[in-house]
C-alpha cells in the first residue's frame, strides 16, 4: 500500500511518513489501536472483548498496519465451552474472542489485517472463517467424542487410563499421584472440618480429564474442563469445580481457592508435589525450579493464610511424607 521510497529529516518526520504509507512505527501505538478498535466494534453489536493481553503482544509484533474486523462463529460451534472458543482461536488462528455479556458465550471473533482492502475486507474474513470453521470441527469433535464417553464409562475409565500414564519416573503414576491426594485430602478434611467424603470424592476426579481428548490436544484446559466433565457426569457443583479450582493459585495475582473442599484438595496436590519432589531430591535452585515447587510452596501458604485455616505447616507436610508412596 505504501508509495515507494522516500527521504525523512528527523524520526518525527521519518514516523509521520510511514504512517502516510500505511505503517505504525510504534509497537504500543499499534496495541492501541487494536484494543480500542475491537472494543468498540464489539460494543457497537453489544458485545465485549476478552482481553487477552500476551496475545495482543505477539499480534503487535505481526502487523504494521492493524485493520480489525469481527466475524461471526457458526451456530454449530455456539454450544462449545467458552474456554475451549477462546483456546482453540487464540491458539490456532491468533484470533480474539468476543463474548455476550448477557451469558459469558463466545459468539464472534475478532481478527487482525495488516491492510485495509477494496471490499473492507470481506475477502479476508471469509478466508479466515473457512480456516476457523475446520479448526472448531476438531475441537468440537473432542468434546462429542468426551461427552459420549462420559456418559457411557462415566470419569471412571479415564481414572484407569491414569494407571498408565507416567506422573514421575520415581513417583510411580498419575493414578498413583491422585490415591496420594484422596488420602491426604481426607486427613485434612477431618482437621478443618470438611466433609471428608465430599473432599475424597473431589480428588478422585481432580486429575481425570488429563485422559480426556480435549486436555490432549489443549494441555492449558486441564482443570477447566474436567469441571465441566464432572458436572455432565453427575457430580456435584462443589464437588466439580475442585477440578479447577485445585490448581490455584498459579501465580501472585491468581486467587486461592475459597470453598472447603476445594482449598482441601489444593492443600493435598501441593503437599504430595512438595514432600515427594523433595524425597527424591528434585529440589529448586537459584536457577532453575522445573517443577513449579516454589510455587507449590507459596500457594500453599497463600491458601492456609488467606482462607485463615488453622493447622501447622510442619503437619501437614509431615502428612504427606507420611502418605508417599
Amino acid at each position: 500500500m505504501g508509495s515507494g521510497e522516500f527521504s525523512v529529516t528527523s524520526f518525527e518526520d521519518y514516523a509521520a511518513k510511514l504512517k502516510k504509507n500505511y505503517v505504525v512505527l510504534d509497537p504500543s501505538e499499534r496495541a492501541e489501536i487494536i484494543l480500542q478498535e475491537m472494543k468498540n466494534q464489539a460494543f457497537a453489536q453489544g458485545l465485549e472483548l476478552i482481553n487477552d493481553p500476551s496475545l495482543l503482544n505477539e499480534v503487535v509484533g505481526l502487523i504494521e498496519w492493524p485493520v480489525v474486523l469481527l466475524g461471526k462463529l457458526k451456530d454449530e460451534f455456539l454450544a462449545l465451552p467458552a474456554e475451549v472458543l477462546q483456546t482453540s482461536m487464540r491458539e490456532h488462528q491468533k484470533f480474539f474472542s468476543i463474548r455476550n455479556p448477557k451469558d459469558n458465550k463466545v459468539v464472534q471473533f475478532a481478527t487482525v489485517a495488516n491492510r485495509e482492502t477494496p471490499d473492507g475486507g470481506s475477502t479476508i474474513l471469509t478466508g479466515n472463517q473457512k480456516v476457523l470453521s475446520a479448526r472448531l470441527s476438531d475441537a468440537k469433535f473432542f468434546w462429542d467424542n468426551d461427552l459420549r464417553t462420559i456418559k457411557t464409562d462415566g470419569l471412571d475409565i479415564w481414572l484407569e487410563k491414569l494407571k498408565k500414564v507416567t506422573f514421575h519416573n520415581k513417583l510411580g503414576s498419575q493414578f498413583e499421584r491422585v490415591e496420594r491426594i484422596i488420602n491426604l485430602s481426607e486427613i485434612i478434611a477431618k482437621k478443618i472440618g470438611c466433609d471428608p467424603k465430599l473432599a475424597k470424592d473431589a480428588a478422585y476426579i481432580s486429575k481425570a480429564d488429563l485422559s480426556s481428548e480435549m486436555v490432549y490436544e489443549f494441555p492449558e484446559l486441564q482443570g477447566i474442563m474436567g469441571t465441566y466433565y464432572a458436572k455432565k457426569a453427575g457430580y456435584a457443583a462443589s464437588v466439580s469445580e475442585t477440578c479447577k479450582d485445585h490448581y490455584a493459585p498459579l501465580g501472585p495475582s491468581d486467587e486461592v481457592p475459597g470453598s472447603p473442599i476445594s482449598t482441601v484438595v489444593a492443600l493435598a496436590d501441593k503437599i504430595d508435589t512438595l514432600t515427594n519432589f523433595w524425597a527424591i531430591e528434585e529440589k529448586p535452585t537459584g536457577s532453575k525450579d522445573p517443577f513449579a515447587l516454589r510455587r507449590s510452596a507459596l500457594g500453599m501458604i497463600r491458601i492456609i493464610i488467606e482462607n485463615d485455616i488453622r493447622i501447622s505447616l510442619s503437619e501437614i507436610l509431615a502428612l504427606g511424607n507420611k502418605k508417599r508412596i
